[in-house]
């Protein structure tokens, strides 16, 4: 977009000036001068536009019909949206103007042809992002789409303010580096075998070893941080086929209990235990488990210890 480091955000935060609103036209590839058309006459007379204002504005309806299917292929309603959007998250200096730009053309280049979204699965999502210079955890991006697809317009797609929308909750890419491990030839592993024939390591790609770490980071250190949405399922506690009991201590209510079980007395809640898996041999003894630094990745699905990944994170 040619703009310097100074021009990255509005030059004062809440506060938009032609030279902002120029800029975040140009964002959302409309022509230079169509959001400052839009505003009522004399708005920007005595300076920039306070943000309050604005979204004011865009309330009461100046920008749906200039913006409705004109420049491109979206209602007014939708680029309203888009806009609100995106002055929340420069008010909040979460996404640059920059970012803004870099965003909608990662959108566009994985939007149907149809006009109606990106697909929502996590592997097209996590390219867009990726296209955008940003990283998440899949299964935290995962999470974050099952809490939000009840509430998007089409629960199939993904549309341009709800794809912002995630960009929040993302990490620019800079942030990490990858550190390769050169092993000598005549090392061995735990497990008896030179480290130059386990080769496991180093057949994953850069993405593969960032979104493992990624998803460690999630499940141990930023899991305690997700809203108290999320712990929570989209189906009314009414229909679930559940016993009524009290919960307040912690424990786990009972399934519903036959009549030949409703004569026993005595029945006591369990209480909450959390499980660690422990992966075992082929012979059903318990495996070895090789530890590297602080992470240790077990395969599910080929049941086997991968070596730990070293990458590093720049303050």
């Amino acid at each position: 977009m040619g703009c310097n480091g100074q021009d990255e955000f509005p030059q004062q935060t809440g506060y938009y000036s032609v030279t902002d609103l120029r800029m975040l036209a140009a964002a959302l590839r409309f022509p230079s001068n169509s959001l400052e058309s839009c505003l009522p006459p004399g708005s920007l007379r005595k300076g920039p536009i306070n943000s309050k204002e604005l979204h004011k504005v865009l309330d009461l309806g100046y920008f749906t019909s200039a913006l409705h299917f004109t420049f491109n292929m979206k209602s007014g309603l939708y680029n309203v949206k888009t806009i609100l959007k995106c002055l929340d998250l420069l008010d909040r200096s979460a996404l640059s103007f920059t970012g803004i730009q870099e965003a909608n053309v990662a959108f566009t280049a994985y939007e149907h042809l149809d006009q109606k979204g990106v697909k929502a699965e996590t592997s097209t999502l996590l390219k867009a992002i990726k296209m955008c210079g940003f990283a998440v955890s899949p299964q935290k991006l995962s999470m974050h789409m099952r809490q939000k697809r009840p509430r998007f317009v089409d629960p199939g797609r993904v549309q341009l303010y709800e794809f912002l929308d995630l960009l929040a909750i993302c990490e620019p890419r800079k942030n990490f580096s990858i550190l390769e491990e050169r092993v000598p030839s005549t090392d061995k592993t735990g497990r008896g075998i030179y480290q130059i024939d386990d080769i496991r390591t180093f057949m994953l790609t850069p993405d593969e070893k960032l979104a493992r770490h990624l998803n460690w980071r999630f499940q141990h250190q930023d899991s305690w941080k997700l809203p108290q949405e999320t712990i929570t399922t989209s189906q009314p506690l009414s229909s679930r086929k559940c016993q009524k009991t009290e919960n307040f201590n912690g424990t786990r209510p009972q399934p519903p209990q036959s009549r030949a079980e409703l004569s026993v007395e005595g029945a006591t809640d369990e209480p909450w235990t959390l499980v660690t898996p422990v992966p075992q041999g082929r012979d059903g003894s318990p495996g070895k488990v090789v530890a590297a630094g602080n992470h240790v990745l077990w395969d599910s699905h080929s049941h086997k210890v991968f070596k730990s990944l070293r990458l590093h994170q720049s303050e």
